[in-house]
């Protein structure tokens, strides 16, 4: 996979190789944050915004099958109450009539959505058949809507259908939702001097092109999905463990074009909270023989195991005989634990990416080497992509000498992100990471200074 773009944030031009590990390097405000969230923007995009526009398709649909529902329950109601029940035992019947009723329109009402899905997934004319099940649904509840009613209906149903998945506005639509929720609309530079172009490409083929002029789309000449079956970015640990997630929000089953942040949250409680995950044998047995060893690996490095406490309904941390809640559990220990979770409820697979912010800001030096070997070992094993920003010359020399020692060196690249004036550029520096090393250790430079203007004194 490959990323080219320019003239997004600060940074002027970059050209980046995701081949297994790459490792982009440099000091604050270079732009190396920027860059994986622009991956993630697109992988999210093109995998997922036809996913998204048909499930808002389906729950415009749903809106108005509701509507034609609760007609009928009315309808139910007015009927009953015009009958004459004088006894207990009329008054029985009646209420029996009426569950029994309710109950077929409920079920009329499902079968209908069912319906609506296969159409929305499979018709060559949306329009023509929906309203064809929305027609069926009508008579088989024996509802008279009116003219009006029914007219607005199926100008209702002509607006949600007319659209294509493939057409420019729903792409449009599509990646002026992920700019906002991604770059809070300001995907460019605010000065706006020139036009910012965005091409990705996979297995040789393009999968997305896009030029942009002052945050606007100006044009899309493709967007494709990716042969990567999804993307995690991970740059807050200390967010784990939040009580203000909104749990509704984690039981949903749809991820769609939701920023980092929420796809991570997400990503970390749907497995725990949402209880009507069917059991499969052999993904466990897949799991088990392709995760446990990463398992135990994080188990040794940070002294306990990590697991969801379903009293509490949230993650705890088990050490020596004891149990401590996530509020209580050091940054550094969320870091791996994160990791673990992925793991665990496979978002870290085969063909998935993981993108990971400066990942040694909460860990010690020892462990940053102990994560970097663990990254390591899973593009080796599991054939992943990771992605990592960093400024730690531990964790870069890390990366290079596990690379070379599980031998991956062939699939891993280092960037250097380097500002020239006002705006930053990448620069390639497998052959050359003394130039990482030295840039990153500029301020011992400083401190010599000092040491030695105190000395002179």
């Amino acid at each position: 996979m490959r990323l080219k773009f320019s003239n997004i944030g600060i940074i002027k031009e970059a050209d980046i190789l995701i081949d297994g590990l790459t490792v982009i390097a440099g000091v604050n405000d270079t732009g190396k944050s920027t860059i994986g969230k622009l991956l993630y923007f697109l992988i999210k995009i093109v995998n997922n915004y036809k996913e998204q526009f048909r499930n808002n398709q389906a729950n415009r649909l749903f809106s108005l099958i509701d509507d034609i529902k609760d007609k009928g329950e009315e309808n139910i109601y007015h009927e009953s109450i015009k009958r004459d029940n004088k006894t207990l035992s009329d008054q029985s019947k009646l209420l029996n009539e009426r569950n029994k009723l309710r109950f077929l329109l409920r079920k009329f009402e499902q079968e209908v959505r069912n319906k609506v899905v296969d159409i929305i997934e499979n018709s060559d004319d949306i329009e023509k058949d929906v309203l064809k099940v929305i027609d069926e649904f009508i008579e088989n509840i024996d509802i008279d809507l009116g003219e009006i009613t029914y007219n607005k209906i199926k100008e209702e149903i002509g607006i949600i259908t007319k659209l294509n998945e493939n057409s420019e506005s729903v792409k449009k639509a599509a990646i002026d939702i992920m700019i906002q929720n991604e770059f809070d609309r300001q995907i460019t530079s605010s000065l706006c001097k020139k036009k910012t172009e965005i091409v990705l490409d996979d297995n040789n083929m393009n999968i997305a092109r896009m030029i942009l002029n002052c945050n606007e789309i100006e044009e899309i000449s493709n967007m494709v999905s990716s042969t990567y079956s999804d993307i995690t970015y991970i740059d807050i640990p200390f967010s784990f463990g939040d009580d203000n997630i909104n749990r509704r929000f984690l039981l949903r089953k749809g991820k769609y074009l939701i920023n980092h942040i929420k796809d991570l949250q997400w990503k970390l409680y749907v497995k725990y909270l949402n209880s009507d995950d069917e059991n499969d044998i052999i993904d466990e047995i897949e799991k088990r023989e392709m995760i446990d060893k990463f398992k135990i690996f994080i188990k040794q490095v940070i002294g306990g195991d990590f697991g969801f406490k379903e009293e509490e309904r949230n993650f705890i941390f088990r050490k020596n005989g004891d149990e401590f809640r996530i509020k209580n559990i050091a940054e550094g220990i969320k870091a791996f634990a994160i990791i673990k979770i992925l793991l665990e409820s496979r978002f870290i697979q085969k063909n998935s990416i993981l993108i990971i912010d400066e990942p040694e800001v909460h860990l010690h030096p020892q462990w940053q080497i102990n994560y970097a070997e663990l990254l390591v070992r899973m593009v080796k094993e599991l054939k992943i992509k990771v992605l990592i920003n960093s400024h730690s010359t531990y964790m870069i020399e890390a990366f290079k000498i596990y690379s070379d020692h599980y031998g991956i060196s062939e699939t891993t690249n280092f960037y250097l992100m380097k500002k020239r004036n006002k705006y930053s550029e990448s620069k390639l520096v497998n052959d050359q990471l003394n130039t990482i090393y030295e840039e990153l250790s500029k301020p011992y430079s400083k401190l010599d200074e000092v040491l030695l203007n105190d000395f002179d004194k």
